[in-house]
């Protein structure tokens, strides 16, 4: 037989043999038949939990914004999707922008403290134009209180006019020489002050000019532009901001000595003006309270004159009275004629008459003034206040409006310093020319500066401190302030890059921490109308050992979305016709444990507690054709009707049909 014929008897052998046993396999009972026992269950009171089940992820929430402190381009930005670790970097910008800003803001506060100055002085001029007004209505106002005055005064008398007079010719002679004196140094003063304040301007504009071109030349040395033509442009501009600044250091020397020249003057005039000033003032007090009197003196010559006739009148008829009596003598000693004796009473009695008289007249002029003259008087001192309140009213405005002024100068400047304080914050090269600006305007400040120079050296101090702190931490390095996954902003269809401009408080990067998440659900409309906000939640994360942690649900969408439009299913054509509602439950006590987005959750939300209740397991429990509940008391007995309801899927509530501690049967069937 040929070895082909033989190859193929074997191969036709060895298929028949398996086949056959695949025949006997088949055809052979596998196992026993399966096995029913029944398990005894009792029913009891207890507690039940009706829980609703789900599966889902863990998804992040409340994320750590960093944002743009200030606007730059970025350097260097972290990759979207990193895991970060508080401190570390998340992204970089570029501080050329800020240091050609910084030097602007210098050059504008330059412009704004000396415009300052200038508010500075057109409120003392101000109050120098205001405060004459104001005291020329207060002297008119003294004047009609002086007229009230007199009025109401009254007068010595007799000889006390020519005592006044005696007592004021020296007085008068003194305060003569005294407003000289002190006309003469006021002017001189005056002379002096004006100098002062000509050389004070000029050497206050050359020092402004010399900050204003430092400041130019470091706006001019910060930018970086290298365009055709700019940069030759800015070489022209660089070199011109230095010979103006060179010109104007060379002419400060020559405004410092006339400044301290001026200086001297005035101060070596204060004195002698102050001096004559306060002598003149005394003079002038001791001659106005003597030259008071005089007038109230002057206003009472007619009662005067009367004083001198009473005095004259009662010593003539004291004269009369003694002849009378010594005559009266005679007449009865008979050496004397009636005649004389009546001669001498008729005497008497005219001169009693004129005494009278001269009484009379001197009753009415010590009367009080009339009250047409108080009147007078009081109508010109009303108004004089009125005036007055006007004037000062008018001079509290007018100083009112300049301080404003003044004060709104001041406010820009305290901004201007602010923003250089925030932008300069933390960058060293921004703070070393700070340093070295402060350091020039130190330098440049006058010794009637006092003020200015302590800031000026405060301002130095922190500048210097907060150089030598920022070499360690830039602003512009931008950090994670907590651990977590990094979300890149996008701009427009991609992420943000290096090179791309980003703006001041714009949010650039996002960190999810592991603490703060949520579980998404996805829940079936036929389920999601049983959940409501703030039930308990048990969630289950297998990734983590089957760590079990509390949860709320916080969240129910309000509309549903097809199960084919979620993301993982894309691509897909048509609808699955199983529509979904998205719910959060937000875990609880989540500090220190590594949760990561994406991991899947075991939920088991709780929908109902219900305590005391009689029960039983559901699996002792059947449902007949008819749909009552049946139980089974005994093996092989029929079974018996009950009351109530399935709770969950493992206890039936018995509401009727049993009692607590009946035994029942469960008829279970299984394979071996």
């Amino acid at each position: 037989m040929p070895r082909s014929s033989k190859a193929s008897l074997w191969w036709w052998a060895g298929g028949t043999a398996l086949v056959a046993g695949t025949t006997l396999l088949l055809l052979t009972p596998r196992g026993e038949a399966p096995r029913s026992w029944t398990e005894q269950v009792s029913a009891g009171t207890g507690d039940i939990e009706l829980v609703q089940r789900e599966l889902g992820v863990l998804a992040p929430r409340d994320p750590v914004v960093a944002k743009v402190p200030f606007t730059a381009k970025l350097q260097w930005i972290i990759e979207d999707g990193s895991w970060v670790e508080a401190g570390d970097d998340l992204f970089t910008l570029s501080d050329e922008d800020e240091i050609r800003r910084v030097a602007e803001l210098r050059s504008q506060l330059v412009q704004n403290r000396a415009e300052l100055r200038l508010a500075q002085l057109k409120r003392a001029h101000g109050e120098g134009v205001e405060k004459p007004k104001l005291n020329w209505a207060e002297r008119s106002l003294a004047l009609a209180e002086l007229r009230r005055k007199l009025v109401s005064t009254q007068a010595v008398g007799g000889l006390e006019l020519v005592a006044i007079a005696e007592a004021l010719r020296p007085l008068a002679k003194v305060t003569l020489e005294a407003r000289s004196r002190a006309e003469q140094a006021q002017d001189t003063y005056q002379e002096a002050l004006d100098g002062y304040l000509v050389a004070l301007e000029g050497w206050q504009g050359n020092r402004d000019r010399i900050l204003r071109q430092q400041a130019l030349i470091d706006e001019i040395e910060a930018s970086t532009d290298t365009k055709d033509g700019k940069a030759e442009e800015r070489a022209d501009r660089l070199e011109k901001a230095k010979a103006d600044s060179e010109a104007a250091r060379a002419a400060s020397a020559g405004f410092a000595e006339r400044l301290a020249e001026a200086r001297r003057l005035r101060d070596e005039r204060q004195g002698p003006r102050d001096v004559a000033a306060a002598a003149l003032a005394t003079a002038e007090q001791a001659e106005s309270d003597l030259r008071f009197r005089a007038e109230v003196e002057k206003r009472a010559l007619s009662m005067s004159r009367l004083q001198l006739d009473e005095r004259d009148a009662l010593v003539g008829l004291a004269e009369t009275r003694r002849r009378v009596e010594a005559t009266r003598v005679a007449v009865e000693a008979g050496s004397l004629a009636r005649s004389e004796l009546e001669r001498l009473l008729d005497q008497s009695s005219r001169q009693e008459n004129e005494l009278a008289v001269i009484r009379a007249r001197l009753a009415i002029a010590s009367r009080p003034p009339d009250a047409a003259q108080l009147a007078e008087a009081d109508a010109q001192l009303t108004q004089a206040r009125t005036v007055t309140e006007d004037a000062r009213s008018a001079y509290t405005r007018a100083l009112a409006l300049l301080e404003q002024e003044v004060a709104l100068k001041e406010a820009q400047v305290r901004r201007i310093e602010a923003q250089i304080q925030e932008r300069s914050a933390g960058f060293p090269a921004v703070l070393e020319a700070g340093v070295r600006f402060a350091e020039r305007e130190l330098a440049l400040l006058g010794p009637d500066e006092a003020e200015e120079r302590t800031a000026a050296e405060q301002r130095l101090a922190q500048l210097r401190d907060q150089h030598e702190k920022s070499q360690h931490s830039p602003p512009n390095r931008v950090k994670a302030q907590a651990a977590g996954l990094v979300r890149v902003m996008r701009n427009g269809d991609r992420q943000r890059q290096a090179g791309d401009q980003s703006w001041e408080l714009d949010n650039l990067v996002e960190i999810f921490p592991p603490e703060n998440m949520d579980v998404l659900l996805r829940v079936n409309q036929a389920d999601v109308g049983r959940l409501r906000l703030g039930q308990a939640a048990s969630v289950t994360v297998p990734a983590l050992h089957d760590r079990q942690l509390r949860g709320e649900v916080v969240q129910i969408s309000g509309a549903g979305r097809d199960k084919f439009s979620r993301p993982e299913f894309a691509g897909k054509a048509g609808f699955a016709d199983v529509v979904d509602f998205e719910v959060r439950v937000r875990l609880l006590a989540t500090e220190g444990i590594e949760l990561r987005q994406g991991m899947a959750a075991r939920v088991e939300i709780v929908l109902e507690k219900r305590s005391g209740v009689l029960r039983v397991p559901l699996a002792a429990v059947q449902r007949t054709a008819e749909g009552a509940w049946t139980v089974l008391r005994r093996a092989g007995e029929p079974p018996v009707q009950v009351q109530g309801q399935p709770c969950g899927a493992e206890w039936f509530v018995v509401e009727s049909g049993l009692q607590a501690g009946d035994a029942l049967v469960i008829e279970r069937t299984r394979n071996r």
